[in-house]
């Protein structure tokens, strides 16, 4: 989405790098999302949401609460999710967790003791 200042700009730049992928990398919104994608975003949003390639969500799909499964109007239908240290409560619960696709945990090397001294427990079945 970088240097797309208007939702004419943002198709060319999707459509042309639309035959030229293989996998769809969302990294655009992040953990920190406290309300729905509007504008541009919600409209890139949707326009990979069509594309028909896999999409990777970095640590959470777009559009996703971190807190809650909540799901707003424009979010990231991700094939895969890569989240970091611990999977944020939101990737986990309905119906948030249908967007998330196939959920990736990956250890970047939070010692034990620093997850278990704040009382965060995990258990997955």
């Amino acid at each position: 989405m970088v240097g797309c200042t208007t939702s004419q700009a943002l198709r060319r730049t999707i459509s042309t790098l639309c035959g030229t992928l293989d996998v769809v990398v969302d990294a655009l919104l992040g953990t920190g999302l406290n309300k729905p994608p509007i504008g541009l975003y919600a409209e890139a949003i949707e326009m990979l949401n069509t594309l028909q390639k896999p999409i990777v969500a970095v640590d959470i799909p777009s559009g996703l609460s971190a807190d809650d499964g909540h799901i707003p109007d424009a979010y990231v239908q991700a094939t895969y999710t890569v989240t970091f240290a611990l999977p944020k409560r939101g990737l986990l619960l309905y119906p948030a967790a249908a967007a998330v696709g196939e959920l990736h945990v990956v250890d970047i090397g939070i010692p034990a003791q620093a997850i278990e001294a704040e009382g965060i427990q995990i258990a997955f079945t």
